[in-house]
């Protein structure tokens, strides 16, 4: 999904389509991580990665949200959740 997305609309499809993995990725240093805090908090063992500028704020904390610095890192990262037996 592209652009911005409200917290409510990030947790229906999070429902909807059993991800895996999100990703959030913003070449802008201004963005609302809420829906990255609020998935978090509602599925706190799906795995999250953030990649954003530098000068962005902090990542949400949670144990399952990791910030990738690259893309590369970012790709070896999704992949990596993607080839893993679901949980279950």
């Amino acid at each position: 999904m592209g652009g911005p997305t409200s917290v409510h609309h990030a947790l229906e499809l999070v429902v909807m389509t059993r991800p895996s993995a999100v990703v959030t990725i913003s070449r802008r240093a201004e963005v609302d991580l809420s829906p990255v805090a609020e998935i978090a908090r509602a599925h706190p063992t799906l795995a999250q990665f953030v990649m954003l500028p530098d000068g962005a704020p902090a990542v949400p904390a949670g144990s399952s949200v990791a910030r990738s610095r690259t893309f590369r890192g970012l790709l070896h990262e999704v992949l990596a959740v993607a080839a893993s037996p679901p949980n279950g």
